[in-house]
């Protein structure tokens, strides 16, 4: 039979049904629809995260080199001076060769001169003195036009990274106001992106100063060949057929007169004077700006003061708020309990945009204290450029005197090494003041935690104060209505003794008049 193959399973048996409890509860649409913005608020922390990541790690990559594929590996282009001195030779030597088709004409002017030799060399000596000197002015103007792209070049990289920087900075930002969590995070990457541009901007300076100076070595060495090194006569009189570099390089050696002779020497002895003076002045004055940054870096209860100033301003700012708050609160006519909670709301709102004012107000010092301190460097390196350019000016004037050369050399040695320590001192400078304000800012934000709990416990002196004169109106009311009631209930309970009496008077009263009467037989008759 059926029942005796397979026995019936009992009802607890055939699945263990689950407990009410244990089921998990659908979600009521207003938790779903909270939900939502929850997850969405996540996912676009974690987008702001991932962008500021990705931002940062291209300006680390820029700076760094690390890609072959950038177009501007800082790091990487300022170590290879290789590359960087071949460029300044092909510049150098493309002056060069621009002479070399004038040097060409000029020689086959020499070959057919037809008339006498002395004619024929005194015009080729003045052309090629024309073309040594316009070589020598070539050379000049394209150093100058490879100055001005160098420069040109550092400027917009370092714009560049600064603008890179800057979007690193605002993202950060962003992701510190959409998750406070994550603000930690943020502050990191912001001073990743800072340390990288520095970096970056030093890698760029330091490529540009180097272009310079490779373009000014090379222009050195080629303008060397156009001076006085064969006689333009001579190689017109034997006939030989003269390089163009060497026609080139011929100089006028015609007698001057003594006086104009000396001028020159003079003039130019006046000019190494002038300049190294100039060159003194200009490594003076850096020095003394390294000197003052090194005070100012030094001075730590200068830099903590003007944090505490603007921490303590913030808490003022919220003291005169609470205290507007309690004097409303004083003057409340109505429920105490409900001026209480409303002073209690608009205190603890008060605390909360206080903190958050110093949260924006240390986010402002720390941009702030960045922004100068990149001031500072722009200006040191400036300075030292200007301290490099005086001293190789210096050098150029008087290259035969090594005295003068070495000391242009330490002079420019000094004003880098000076620059160097300047901008250590610059950076010294903006941690500690960031540090300043992030601590007094945690001292200011703890007073603000603090003195809420004052305030509220002077609220709750304030609430009880205002609340015992009703509570000795209503004692006095309790105790008049009792005083009344007892009255009431003496008089009526002297009305109903005397009602009782009244009626048990009349009682007997009405029994005597309605007694019986006896009249003896007598009289009745």
């Amino acid at each position: 039979k059926p029942e005796e193959k397979r026995p019936a399973a009992k009802p607890e048996e055939k699945r263990p049904a689950a407990k009410p409890e244990e089921k998990r509860p659908a979600a009521k649409p207003e938790e779903r629809q909270a939900a939502k913005p929850a997850a969405g608020a996540k996912r676009r922390a974690t987008q702001l995260r991932e962008e500021a990541e990705a931002t940062v790690q291209h300006l680390e990559a820029m700076e760094q080199g690390a890609k072959p594929e950038e177009k501007r590996p800082f790091k990487r282009a300022a170590a290879d001076e290789a590359a960087t001195r071949r460029a300044a030779l092909a510049d150098a030597e493309a002056a060069v060769e621009q002479q070399r088709p004038a040097a060409d004409g000029v020689l086959a002017s020499l070959r057919n001169c037809s008339g006498a030799a002395d004619a024929c060399a005194e015009e080729a000596g003045r052309a090629l003195e024309e073309l040594r000197r316009e070589g020598q002015r070539n050379l000049h103007e394209r150093q100058k036009i490879v100055d001005a792209a160098a420069s040109e070049a550092a400027r917009r990289a370092q714009k560049a990274v600064r603008d890179m920087a800057a979007e690193v900075r605002k993202r950060s930002d962003t992701l510190a106001r959409a998750a406070p969590e994550f603000s930690d995070y943020a502050e990191k990457v912001d001073r990743r992106a800072e340390s990288a541009a520095d970096e970056a901007e030093r890698h760029i300076e330091m490529l540009t100063r180097r272009r310079e100076e490779a373009f000014r070595h090379e222009a050195e060495k080629a303008e060397k060949r156009f001076e006085p090194e064969v006689a333009v006569p001579k190689a017109v009189v034997s006939k030989q057929a003269a390089a163009p570099t060497l026609l080139l390089a011929e100089g006028s050696q015609r007698e001057q007169p003594a006086s104009r002779q000396e001028q020159p020497a003079a003039q130019a002895k006046k000019n190494v004077t002038q300049l190294r003076e100039e060159t003194e002045a200009a490594v003076q004055h850096l020095e003394d700006k390294e000197r003052d940054l090194k005070r100012a870096a030094a001075d730590e209860a200068a830099t903590r003061g003007a944090a505490r100033a603007d921490a303590e301003a913030a808490v003022e700012h919220e003291k005169q708020a609470v205290d507007g708050i309690m004097v409303a609160f004083r003057n409340c006519s109505g429920p105490a309990a409900a001026c209480a909670e409303r002073a209690r709301r608009a205190i603890e709102e008060v605390r909360r945009q206080g903190r958050h004012r110093l949260h924006e107000q240390q986010r402002s010092a720390s941009s702030a204290a960045r922004h100068a301190a990149r001031q500072e460097q722009k200006a040191v390196r400036e300075m030292a450029a200007e301290a490099r350019k005086r001293s190789d000016a210096l050098a150029r004037a008087a290259p035969e005197s090594r005295e003068t050369v070495a000391y242009a050399g330490q002079m420019a040695r000094g004003a880098q090494d000076a620059a160097e320590k300047a901008e250590r001192h610059v950076e010294e400078l903006a941690r500690r003041r960031e540090e300043a304000s992030r601590h007094e800012g945690e001292r200011a934000e703890e007073q603000l935690r603090r003195e809420p709990r004052e305030v509220a416990a002077a609220l709750g002196e304030e609430r009880r104060e205002r609340r015992r004169p009703g509570l000795r109106g209503e004692a006095l009311a309790a105790a008049g209505a009792g005083t009344s009631r007892a009255g009431a209930w003496a008089v009526l309970t002297v009305a109903a003794a005397l009602a009782l009496l009244v009626g048990q008077a009349a009682l007997r009263l009405r029994r005597r008049s309605g007694a019986p009467v006896l009249i003896p037989d007598d009289v009745l008759g």
